[in-house]
C-alpha cells in the first residue's frame, strides 16, 4: 500500500526491526514484505535525482538581473530534489500495518504543512512565496534606478510528478522471486 499521509511516529511504530512486529507474522511473510519494502524505498530514493538551483547574473546598463536557469522535471517524470539529503528523499519509509496485515511504503509527513508529497505524486494546487525583484525606472534625465523588491504569495496548479508509483512497479517486478526465496529459506516450501 502506498500512502503519503503517515506520520513519522506512526511509521516508526511499525518498523520491521521491532520485536513485536517480527513475532506477529510468520518468517516467510516477514522476509517477503521486508524485501519488498526495502526494494521499493531504494527505488523511490534513486528516482529522486539531484539538480541544483542555477541563477545567472546578467547586467545590462548597470542594472543587475538574475535569470533562473534551473532544470525542472517534466510532468509525469519523477521530481528533482535540490540536495542529496533532501527531506523528501530522507523520509521515505516502509513499515508494517498491523490492522491490515500489509506494508505501508511512502514519504512520511513532516511538521511542515506543505502537502508536497501528495501534490508531487498526484498533482494539485501549490501555494508558495516568491520574491519579485524591483522594477527598473527611467528618470526624465535618462538615468535609471530600481525599486525595492517584495515577497509575494502565489498559487499554481502543478501536474503530477510521481515517484512512488514507478518505484512500486519496479519493486513488484521482483516480488514473485523474493516471495519464493522467502518460502524456501523458512522451510514452508520444499
Amino acid at each position: 500500500m502506498l500512502t503519503p499521509t503517515a506520520t513519522i511516529k506512526g511509521m516508526k511504530a511499525g518498523f520491521f526491526n521491532r520485536k513485536d512486529i517480527i513475532t506477529s507474522m510468520n518468517e516467510a511473510r516477514y522476509r517477503a514484505l521486508f524485501a519488498l519494502g526495502g526494494n521499493v524505498r531504494q527505488q523511490a530514493r534513486k528516482l529522486l535525482k539531484t539538480r541544483r538551483k542555477k541563477l545567472i547574473r546578467q547586467e545590462i546598463e548597470g542594472v543587475v538581473n538574475w535569470i533562473d536557469e534551473t532544470e525542472y522535471s517534466a510532468p509525469g517524470n519523477p521530481p528533482f530534489v535540490r540536495e542529496p539529503n533532501s527531506l523528501l528523499r530522507k523520509f521515505v519509509f516502509f513499515s508494517y500495518d498491523r490492522s491490515t496485515g500489509s506494508i505501508i511504503i511512502g514519504p512520511a509527513r513532516t511538521n511542515k504543512p506543505t502537502g508536497a508529497p501528495e501534490v508531487l505524486e498526484f498533482g494539485g494546487t501549490v501555494r508558495f512565496r516568491t520574491f519579485e525583484p524591483g522594477r527598473v525606472r527611467i528618470r526624465s534625465d535618462g538615468s535609471t534606478w530600481q525599486t525595492q523588491g517584495r515577497w509575494v504569495k502565489k498559487t499554481r496548479n502543478m501536474a503530477a510528478r510521481p515517484f512512488m508509483r514507478p518505484a512500486f512497479g519496479k519493486g513488484l517486478a521482483g516480488l514473485r522471486q523474493q516471495w519464493q526465496d522467502a518460502l524456501h529459506k523458512s522451510g514452508d516450501l520444499s
